[in-house]
This record gives structure tokens, C-alpha cells and sequence, in this order.
């Protein structure tokens, strides 16, 4: 009988990553600003979408979208770093219409 390593293969190399999910990375969003703001910056700040290295994120209230100006390039490295690959180029605000 063949074992399970045998019948799906040898595990890349972990440079080879998989496809990048935009759920994945909205997932490392939250986090990270959970772990900055906390949980209230974390419901003021919101993943929108994410595409072609492009994290857009709303923002409820004019205050977290200034922070979020200013801290941008910290928590975009914060984001790469997490993902162990240079996946978002730029965090972008859209407006939130609520």
C-alpha cells in the first residue's frame, strides 16, 4: 500500500507559494490592526478588496483613514511580512458608504 506522501507527492520548495487569497490577506489586515488600534479601530477600518497587489479599505470615521495615511508603508510591512511575500504593494481608501 502506498503512503499518503507517496500518493500526493513531495512538498515544494517554500519558495514556491500557493495562490494568494483575498481572504487570506483581509484576514492579516484585521489583525494587525486589531493588534494597533484595537478592537475599536478594527470596526472603524474595514478590507474592501484586494487585487493586483492593492489592499482597498474602508473607513467608517475620518480619524483611523488619517492614522491609516500616515502609518500606511508600517502596516503594509507589517501585512508583506505576515504573508512572507511581498504581496501588497499599496493600501488604498475607498469611501465607505454606510
Amino acid at each position: 500500500m502506498r503512503s499518503l506522501k507517496e500518493f500526493f507527492g513531495k512538498r515544494g520548495s517554500s519558495d514556491q507559494c500557493g495562490p494568494l487569497y483575498d481572504k487570506t490577506v483581509f484576514f492579516i489586515f484585521r489583525k494587525i490592526i486589531r493588534e494597533e488600534y484595537g478592537t475599536r479601530g478594527a470596526a472603524e477600518l474595514e478590507p474592501a478588496s484586494f487585487s493586483e497587489g492593492v489592499l482597498a479599505v474602508k473607513s467608517r470615521n475620518p480619524l483611523y483613514s488619517n492614522e491609516l495615511i500616515i502609518r500606511q508603508e508600517s502596516i503594509r510591512e507589517k501585512i508583506n511580512s505576515a504573508l512572507e511575500q511581498d504581496a501588497v504593494q499599496e493600501l488604498r481608501l475607498v469611501r465607505y458608504a454606510a
